[in-house]
């Protein structure tokens, strides 16, 4: 039997999209492999060392301000500990290239399952959409993981919407056990989606079975409400898994459930990422989560199958979005998943994605990206200073802290919040800082952490007759230090001792 020799069009076309990947990956990498925030993760990792250090999991407040020590719970220990030895084996190069690393398999979870599925301009538009959304996030903290945790289980969730294969299930199982461990997402970006598929099924089920149209799908529909709601119930259960037991798992209902446990929902007064989502809607970098809106919108109203279910999900990660900043990148994964799914199934869109007109609009596109994406990412690396671009962001705190151990000073810190991790890590118990991330004794930073940024006119003589700071630390391009800034300027006690372009330092005289 003699066979067809290949086409060499269709054969260079392939390599073209290879190349184009390995290319395009690179960017990726360059994307992301930016220098470290001196903010939260740095108190992970000074807990995480400590954890190491102990061989236990800290049930009070390790790094306390005072002599009294608050209950602790450190849920996102596991999340700590993989931080803690990427830093131990690579130190800060290691982290940036973990973080960068990390950031790439994200999308490239998304590209492989994409590949071939939808056509190249819709893959990489969604591509780069994904890649805005995330971009915030990259951080040295265990929330990062939840980006990886995420389309994990969306891809199990649609398979077994698809199939009623209880190892999807068992996967998510599988899954949350790291998750829970790992960080707090598991309860609201891992619970929650299986609860809105268990009753959008159990809706669907109720409906179908008076009808007969649609009759025959009912005994199919029952055996994944049953599936579900086992499923549900032992993802509940696997919370027990972790090292506070009963504590640890009912933590994340407390944070989210009870207003004033943790003052959670009070932190948008400061905390950047639990701002509106307006903030970054009125902006140009606003125009990709509306064009995602529009596309996911669309994608389900021309989609028949599941559509209930889908539709469901997009409106809960609308309603993460509309609690601050911090839920985009749960937007964006839920949003780009859903129209993959959508657009995978369009018998049109695979007609003509098989069509030579489709072939050679993809070979020139590829070209043109492919020619694009060489000069962009030369142009990162000569001018935008990819390798180059320094250690820490700025501003931070190091060049302070340095001058803080050379004059050998220390004592209680009133520090700006974002530092507070930081000075645990390099400085802890020579200074101690008055706030961190951990939103232990969260009452304390409400009650005077706001109050003094606010007023402090009126409300710093409390707090410091209360907690005898000796050392103020404060980043001076910040706004609302201002206030705070200029009245310790012009108060006697108090005496400016060190000042650069990021921070200064007070010292009670």
């Amino acid at each position: 039997m003699i066979t067809a020799p290949k086409d060499a069009y269709e054969d260079f076309s392939k390599i073209m999209r290879v190349f184009f990947f390995i290319l395009f990956f690179v960017f990726l990498f360059l994307c992301f492999y930016i220098p470290l925030e001196i903010e939260d993760g740095w108190w992970h990792l000074s807990t995480a060392r400590w954890m190491v250090e102990n061989q236990d999991v800290p049930h009070e407040d390790v790094f306390s301000y005072s002599e009294t020590k608050a209950p602790w719970i450190y849920t996102q220990w596991l999340g700590g500990l993989i931080f803690y030895f990427v830093h131990r084996i690579g130190d800060n190069d290691g982290l940036k290239i973990f973080r960068a690393l990390f950031f790439t398999l994200t999308i490239f979870l998304f590209v492989t399952r994409a590949y071939k599925k939808i056509p190249l301009a819709i893959l990489i538009l969604l591509a780069l959409i994904l890649v805005h959304g995330l971009f915030p996030r990259c951080l040295i903290r265990p929330l990062i993981f939840n980006f990886i945790f995420i389309p994990l289980f969306l891809v199990n969730i649609f398979g077994y919407l698809k199939t009623s294969n209880p190892r999807r299930l068992f996967v998510l199982l599988l899954l949350g056990i790291l998750w829970v461990n790992i960080h707090l997402g598991s309860f609201v970006y891992g619970l929650f989606p299986i609860l809105i598929v268990l009753l959008a099924r159990t809706v669907e089920y109720f409906y179908a079975r008076p009808s007969k149209k649609i009759q025959n799908n009912s005994p199919f529909l029952a055996k994944q409400v049953k599936g579900l709601s086992l499923a549900f119930l032992a993802y509940c259960f696997i919370f027990l898994l972790n090292p506070y037991g009963l504590e640890g798992a009912i933590h994340p209902l407390k944070v989210f459930l009870l207003p004033d446990f943790i003052k959670f929902y009070d932190l948008k007064k400061v905390i950047e990422e639990m701002q509106s989502p307006l903030l970054v809607l009125r902006t140009m970098s606003g125009i990709p989560f509306i064009v995602l809106f529009l596309l996911t919108v669309g994608s389900l109203i021309f989609h028949k199958r599941d559509r209930l279910v889908l539709g469901l999900l997009f409106v809960f990660s609308l309603f993460i979005f509309s609690q601050g900043i911090q839920g985009v990148a749960f937007y964006v994964i839920v949003g780009v998943y859903i129209v993959l799914e959508c657009l995978a199934q369009n018998a049109g869109l695979k007609s003509w994605q098989s069509s030579p007109t489709s072939r050679r609009f993809e070979f020139s596109l590829t070209l043109v990206m492919m020619i694009t994406l060489s000069v962009r990412i030369i142009f990162m690396i000569q001018q935008d200073g990819a390798f180059k671009n320094g250690e820490y962001v700025r501003p931070n705190p190091l060049v302070a802290l340095e001058f803080l151990k050379k004059e050998k000073m220390e004592g209680p810190v009133y520090n700006d919040e974002k530092f507070g991790g930081y000075i645990i890590w390099s400085s802890y118990p020579e200074l101690k800082p008055f706030w961190d991330g951990r939103q232990v004794q969260p009452e304390r930073f409400i009650k005077y952490y706001i109050d003094t940024m606010e007023d402090p006119a009126a409300n710093w003589p409390r707090v410091e007759n209360e907690y005898r700071f000796k050392i103020v630390l404060l980043d001076k391009t910040a706004k609302i230090f201002s206030r705070l800034i200029e009245y310790l300027e012009n108060h006697s006690s108090w005496e400016l001792i060190f000042e650069d372009d990021s921070c200064v330092v007070f010292k009670k005289t």
